[in-house]
């Protein structure tokens, strides 16, 4: 009995400390390449380090070495079809990020009529998210002077917009926004990262409980759509 007792109290100990323990995601896109870890109790634990392969022999070093010759041509290949592909996929991105900031600021009174339902005591829980070390280098740009100084003011009020809405719930902590206007650029530059940390426990409850309220509130929707005395 005695030994199921310790058990029990270290299985309870483990789980308070799990809950209680914060987790830290950086995410970063800059100069077209995303980057993303999960850090845990200081450890990178996603994606995962791995060791470094030994040192091959020699024979096996110069059979790489010709392996490596023929690679090339190829990689070099791949390398051209990716840059086009990149080019093109930088040409949809502000069209992207316009669509969805305005889809966000569509939804934000629905999600904000959510998130005011939160109880007290766990809107205080969600105070111990942070949005840390935010730092943004926004260079639009375009062919067109009218349609660059558009997007630009579009841009700007909407990212100011979700970090108020954001500030609500969460710590918000701003490193360097920055929003420039370039009219001799031909295209827009976007690059962003941050750092989200968040305790396990607070994560966990907060999700459960918004979708829960956000299933409630589709249910009752689909209901009033539904009944033609509405």
């Amino acid at each position: 009995m005695r030994i199921l007792l310790i058990i029990l109290l270290v299985i309870v100990l483990l789980l308070t400390i799990i809950l209680l323990s914060s987790a830290v995601l950086a995410v970063e896109f800059w100069n077209g390449e995303f980057r993303y870890a999960v850090r845990y109790f200081g450890i990178q634990v996603y994606p995962f380090k791995r060791e470094k392969e030994p040192d091959p022999v020699k024979e096996k070093q110069k059979a790489e070495e010709k392996e490596q010759k023929k690679q090339e041509k190829k990689a070099k290949k791949e390398a051209e079809k990716q840059a086009e592909k990149a080019e093109r996929q930088k040409l949809l991105l502000a069209e992207k990020i316009q669509y969805a900031m305005q889809r966000f600021a569509e939804r934000s009174d629905m999600i904000g009529e959510i998130l005011s339902a939160i109880p007290g005591p766990l809107q205080k829980l969600l105070k111990s998210v942070t949005l840390g070390n935010l730092e943004t280098d926004f260079r639009i740009g375009g062919e067109d002077a009218a349609d660059t100084a558009l997007l630009y003011g579009k841009i700007q009020i909407a990212l100011q917009n979700v970090l108020a809405f954001l500030g609500k719930y969460i710590h918000v902590k701003r490193k360097k926004v920055s929003i420039i206007c370039d009219f001799t650029a031909d295209e827009s530059i976007w690059n962003i990262r941050c750092k989200v940390k968040v305790r396990i426990g607070t994560a966990l409850a907060a999700a459960l409980w918004f979708l829960w309220k956000y299933w409630r509130a589709g249910k009752q929707a689909d209901k009033q759509i539904a009944d033609p005395r509405i």
